[in-house]
């Protein structure tokens, strides 16, 4: 196994012109590795429509390697972009390349996800699930969840409801940040509800704090 000796970090602009760091990462045997990281939008915001999730997301699961899934991947998203556009929904892209159009619901964006999927002539779930990145945390307010894009509000057991129901009907297998970074009761309900079925992920909750790691834990 090859050793690290050597990491070397440097500010640089990223292609939105914001501000993130390169890094090269060399190895005993000569290796050198380079890597940017993105500063992304994702940095509390959402996009400006009626869609409340964050992000909804493809995962060519069932890619053979990753020249397949980045093609499966390219090819969803346009046969996505052909499904917004038939509905006469914007096809206007964010700062990181996702679409943006105003739905009536957050469970539309994952039926046109789906109906993309079959339109790329792939299979939804064998070959191609999908992710969710809720960011709730920006939902969250007195203690409950609020939907303004849909105009509903929802405590936390009734948004892991609509969670788990989801679950049941459409290939999930990854959800970030379901639950706010301060609603500790709602992630211990997340877990012991959705934990089994997918994929949690806390982003917006542990941030690589290793104390909100350990409050995790316990």
């Amino acid at each position: 196994m090859s050793l690290i000796t050597h990491v070397r970090a440097r500010e640089v602009l990223d292609s939105r012109g914001n501000p993130t760091v390169e890094v090269d990462v060399v190895t005993d045997d000569g290796a050198l590795g380079r890597a940017i990281v993105p500063s992304g939008a994702s940095t509390g915001a959402h996009a400006d429509n009626t869609v409340d999730v964050q992000e909804f997301m493809i995962a060519p699961v069932g890619a053979a390697g990753f020249s397949e899934a980045l093609r499966w991947g390219a090819e969803v998203y346009h046969a996505l972009k052909s499904v917004l556009k038939k509905d006469g929904k914007s096809t206007a892209v964010g700062d990181e390349g996702g679409f943006a159009p105003d739905l009536k619901s957050n469970e539309d964006a994952i039926t046109a996800l789906m109906t993309a999927i079959e339109k790329a002539g792939l299979q939804p779930g064998d070959e191609v699930a999908i992710a969710l990145d809720v960011a709730a945390t920006e939902l969250f307010k007195d203690g409950s969840y609020h939907f303004e894009g849909e105009g509903t509000t929802r405590t936390a057991e009734a948004w892991a409801e609509t969670l788990d129901d989801w679950l049941g009907r459409y290939p999930i297998v990854s959800i970030e940040d379901p639950f706010s970074e301060d609603d500790w009761d709602g992630w211990a309900l997340a877990t012991e509800r959705l934990g089994g079925k997918t994929q949690l992920v806390g982003d917006d909750l542990f941030v690589t704090n290793p104390v909100r790691l350990r409050m995790g834990i316990e």
